[in-house]
């Protein structure tokens, strides 16, 4: 990261760097510069010194860096390296209440630059090299179990135990605890089954106490042995949240696995406790983590005792580091974009050339012998148009995909350094085809991948000023009915977000209604076209956005007459004077069965049912329908019931007749003819239709040809039909 910061800088006065340390090195991002890895370092240290001026300084503040004779040696190293002065800490540095202070007291050559002071830092910027100096003293067994080795080295002059505590313990097994040489060991004796697992709990405390003290600590776990024939294995896992990564040697004759929350080092052959054999494990202000120890089929392994040997100072030297995240990649060094973190904001106004998704000084850094082989460059909301492009050449072999609309995707490939990676992603740039996209915040996600792993996942965000583009919009309605909607509900381009409150406002108003509310905030509205008008309608708004952008759309209303599907229509005045009377007919054009009934609401509009204009309305319907057993009325709903029956009301010791009238010529009917006679006509009677008639030599009618017969014998008085 302190790479991709100075890359293109020049002439600065001073360079300061704030990590832990310890004597004769320091740490950079999960990395460790020492004596010893300074020739790995080489192209990052030349682009520090190039950053600075012939005279420039380097201050180093990481605890004890410059302290004794090592210390001494690599500071003075340090400045060859970099062409630099440089200062450095020979004890703790960090807050006055743990010991520590802000003074750099070692210097190579003339440095001019003051220190920094920061009061308010609670910590101490310092790492420890843990060495076991005796036996550890244990209490307990089992789970539970504690082992503390007193004293196993500092923290900005702090002294520290390592204590390990049993947490959990396979049946039928057992742990232990001792030291072998300057390294702890752990000891597991595996049961009658040949395998076992133990968790241990690893803490720093201040020496004497339980008071836990964070700090860096490299703790490599060695003599992992494996029999890969026999699926025979002694093995170490530690959550990925304990750890910044790892190392390993090449060649090794572990196998390492990582998952999302784990990481597992597993021994394949019988190996001394020596390089091939050992997993480093990286730890950042740590107070305490937990190793997982498990052995299977020991007796393929040579014995069911089996060891783990721990060594905290570095004393085995493995060349192959792996950071959990194996890259580092930040959008915007110092956040001048006003993103946090890694992140990177940038603007894009329709008509601007491309912008760029990265900083000009993006910084990347990878773990030492980590190779970047590509970048992926998502839009993870890409709207029409969007477009994602190299802005120009790119260098060291970097090649530049195709964007992929349907992904979003652009892939960066190529085996290249941490310099030709941050020219090509700061080369990358979004745009829009469209005269007015959406403004919709784009999210741009870049990941590094390396030949160890991948970066973290840093964020472009390209806020967009697009202006509202809002969609016109229909709805209907019946004749002297209010007509509600909602303009807003069909937009999807509303410009710059948030959108303001109140933010419509009508254009041009309806011609042939009024607009009764409208919701300048939400784009609620209810219309009511003007009483009898039937046709077209419309009117026109504005919606303007979150930096003053507008744009318009049209509401077009249609207003039309639907016949009542009962049947029922009204017909009457169309105006009636102040304290004026109307009349109206109300007409049920639909025939009904006997007994069936057909219902209409009848109401003013605009009127409350309390107003005294609904109360002469109710009467005057009242008025009209008194005497009426087929028509009733609630006050709200009219219904006509069609009558069900017909009821004979002759005499019963007279004669009588039923009036027959119909269109059409009958035949001449005898009354003493005895034969069926048709006649050429048809009647309705009571909801059903005849067209046969007989007269029989006893002087009874028959009609029918309908669905019943009936004779004049029937027609006696209460007789039902």
């Amino acid at each position: 990261e302190i790479t991709g910061v100075l890359q293109n800088r020049s002439g600065l006065d001073a360079v300061h760097i704030l990590s832990h340390g310890s004597s004769g090195g320091f740490g950079v991002g999960g990395e460790w510069i020492t004596a010893d890895t300074l020739a790995s370092f080489q192209d990052d240290l030349g682009v520090w010194g190039a950053a600075l001026k012939e005279d420039g300084d380097l201050l180093i503040y990481g605890c004890d860096t410059s302290s004794g004779e090592i210390g001494e040696a690599f500071i003075a190293a340090l400045s060859a390296a970099t062409k630099a002065d440089v200062l450095a800490s020979n004890d703790a540095t960090g807050g006055a209440s743990l010991g520590g202070d802000w003074e750099l007291e070692a210097a190579i050559g003339e440095v001019e630059t003051p220190t920094l002071a920061i009061p308010d830092w609670n910590g101490l910027l310092a790492t420890l090299s843990i060495r076991i100096n005796g036996a550890p003293s244990v209490t307990g067994s089992g789970v539970g179990m504690t082992a503390r080795y007193a004293g196993v080295g500092t923290i900005g002059g702090v002294n520290v135990d390592l204590v390990g505590t049993v947490t959990s313990l396979s049946s039928n097994d057992s742990v232990s605890f001792s030291r072998t040489s300057d390294d702890a060991r752990v000891i597991i004796e595996t049961g009658s089954d040949n395998n076992a697992t133990a968790t241990v709990r690893w803490f720093l405390y201040r020496t004497g106490t339980n008071t836990p003290i964070a700090g860096d600590v490299t703790f490599a776990i060695s003599d992992l042995d494996g029999k890969e024939s026999a699926s025979a294995y002694e093995q170490v896992t530690v959550s990925r949240d304990s750890i910044i990564g790892y190392e390993i040697n090449n060649p090794t004759s572990l196998t390492v696995t990582t998952s999302p929350t784990e990481v597992t080092a597993r021994g394949t052959q019988d190996e001394d406790p020596d390089a091939t054999s050992t997993v480093r494990l990286l730890l950042s202000d740590a107070t305490y983590w937990d190793v997982t120890y498990t052995v299977a089929k020991s007796n393929q392994l040579g014995g069911s005792t089996r060891y783990f040997d721990h060594d905290g100072n570095r004393s085995i030297s493995l060349n192959r580091e792996v950071l959990l995240e194996a890259a580092s990649l930040d959008l915007d060094g110092d956040n001048s974009s006003g993103a946090s973190g890694a992140d990177y904001v940038a603007a894009f106004a329709p008509g601007d050339d491309p912008v760029a998704i990265a900083d000009s000084d993006i910084a990347i850094s990878v773990g030492s012998g980590s190779k970047i082989t590509s970048a992926t460059i998502t839009l993870t909301n890409a709207q029409a148009g969007d477009l994602l492009s190299a802005l120009g050449p790119l260098t060291g072999g970097i090649t530049a995909s195709a964007y992929n609309a349907g992904t979003g995707t652009l892939t960066l490939s190529g085996e290249a350094t941490a310099a030709n990676y941050q020219h090509a992603i700061s080369r990358i740039g979004y745009s829009s085809g469209l005269g007015n996209p959406s403004a919709t915040d784009r999210i741009i996600e870049i990941r590094l991948s390396t030949d160890s792993g991948h970066s973290n996942t840093a964020t472009a965000t390209i806020q967009v000023d697009g202006a509202p583009a809002p969609t016109d919009d229909s709805f209907s309605g019946e004749l002297d009915t209010p007509i509600s909607g909602n303009v807003l509900a069909n937009d999807t381009t509303l410009g710059n977000l948030p959108t303001p409150a109140e933010a419509l406002a009508i254009v041009n108003g309806p011609t042939h209604g009024r607009l009764i509310s409208f919701d300048r905030t939400t784009g609620a509205f209810v219309y009511q076209p003007d009483t009898g008008y039937e046709g077209g309608d419309s009117f026109t708004y504005r919606i303007t956005d979150a930096d003053g952008d507008s744009g318009e759309a049209t509401v077009t209303l249609a207003v039309s007459f639907t016949p009542d599907p009962a049947g029922w229509s009204i017909t009457g005045d169309d105006t009636i004077t102040e304290g004026g009377t109307g009349d109206y007919t109300l007409s049920l054009g639909k025939t009904l069965a006997p007994g069936e009934s057909a219902s209409v609401d009848l109401s003013l509009l605009d009127q409350s049912t309390s107003s005294s204009d609904h109360s002469a309305l109710v009467q005057a319907i009242q008025t009209a329908i008194a005497g009426r057993s087929d028509l009733s009325f609630d006050g709200t709903t009219l219904t006509f019931t069609a009558p069900a029956d017909y009821t004979a009301a002759l005499d019963p010791s007279g004669s009588g007749f039923v009036d027959i009238s119909a269109f059409g010529t009958a035949l001449s009917l005898s009354d003493d003819s005895s034969r069926r006679q048709d006649i050429g006509f048809e009647f309705e009677f009571f909801g059903v239709s005849y067209t046969e008639l007989y007269i029989g030599s006893n002087g009874f009618v028959t009609f029918g040809g309908g669905s019943s017969d009936y004779t004049n014998e029937d027609f006696s008085a209460g007789s039902t039909l």
